[in-house]
């Protein structure tokens, strides 16, 4: 999937349009996707946390790498934030199954 169907997809996914995601805001569903924009940059774009910033222009790479950590911390506990990245089919990247299927 090209980064354009994917941003479009996030986008969907929590009401907001591609332009939230690709523009920083201090509102916290578009930060919620953005971040997922970055894990599946990261993940399935093959960028490195210093490219992502480049494309997202953030002033360091650090912010990547926090929105990043950020999506497997809510995968782990929050069931329909998880079942979003199964939709997305970015699940298989978790670095952990999440505490609730575990049980």
């Amino acid at each position: 999937m090209e980064a354009a169907e994917i941003i479009t997809k996030i986008a969907n996914m929590w009401d907001i349009t591609n332009d939230d995601i690709l523009n920083r805001t201090d509102n916290h569903v578009a930060a919620e996707a953005r971040f997922v924009y970055m894990f599946y940059l990261k993940h399935e774009g093959h960028l490195s946390l210093s490219a992502i910033r480049r494309k997202l222009n953030f002033s360091s790479h650090a912010s990547v790498f926090h929105g990043i950590k950020k999506v497997n911390n809510l995968a782990d506990i929050d069931k329909v934030f998880y079942n979003r990245l199964v939709t997305l089919n970015l699940h298989q990247w978790l670095t952990k199954q999440p505490a609730f299927l575990t049980k």
